[in-house]
Parts: structure tokens; C-alpha cells; sequence
């Protein structure tokens, strides 16, 4: 699934932007699996990108490309902060899995 373009306003169901003008979107269910979702609240517009799990590469190539276009309304420090909120949902991720997979901690013998 191709990431939506992100110089094309979209209007969406996430959540309203935190004071930085950004919200990091939760997960989106979906029919045949689970769909990220990043954010982006500027000058009046809100855009989106919603990409699957594993193809967060795919999203930063094509910020690459939307940044490089000079009518994209969208600069390099949009790419960071939008970056940024992948990376915080790939941690959120890790941390998630990483306690499913972790035993339950003993409680010490006195």
C-alpha cells in the first residue's frame, strides 16, 4: 500500500494536533491488517500518511521526494518532526512486543 501524498491536504479521523501541531496517529485497524498512521497539522492543512507496518523506508523516500518539490508546502523540518513520530511508533511497537515476549517477573523469596 503506497503512503498517501502528503502535499494533498486529507482530511482525517486522527486525533486533533498536540500544541507542536502534530499528533502521533495510533494505529488504524484494517481489513487484512494494521495500518500507521503519521500526522501533520500546517498552515491551516492537515496531512496524512498511512503506510503498513515494514514500510516506514517507502514513507521516508517519498518525503524525500514531496520535500524536494518546491510547491509541496512541506520542508525539511516537516520531514523531521514527521520522522520523528515514526520513530516513536516504532519504539511504542518494540516496547509492546518486547513485554508479550518477556516472562512475568517473580516476586524475590524473602
Amino acid at each position: 500500500m503506497d503512503p498517501l501524498p502528503a502535499h494533498t491536504p486529507h482530511p482525517s479521523t486522527a486525533p486533533a494536533p498536540a500544541a507542536g501541531g502534530t499528533s502521533v496517529g495510533a494505529p488504524v485497524p484494517a481489513g487484512a491488517g494494521t495500518l500507521l498512521r503519521l500526522t501533520l497539522a500546517k498552515e491551516g492543512h492537515h496531512y496524512v500518511f498511512t503506510y503498513e507496518p515494514g514500510r516506514e523506508l517507502d514513507v521516508l523516500t517519498h518525503l524525500v521526494t514531496i520535500v524536494q518539490d518546491p510547491g509541496s508546502g512541506l520542508d525539511w523540518y516537516d520531514a523531521a518532526v514527521l520522522a520523528h513520530q515514526m520513530g516513536a511508533q516504532m519504539t511504542a511497537q518494540l516496547e509492546r512486543l518486547a513485554s508479550e515476549l518477556s516472562p512475568p517477573a517473580r516476586k524475590a523469596q524473602p
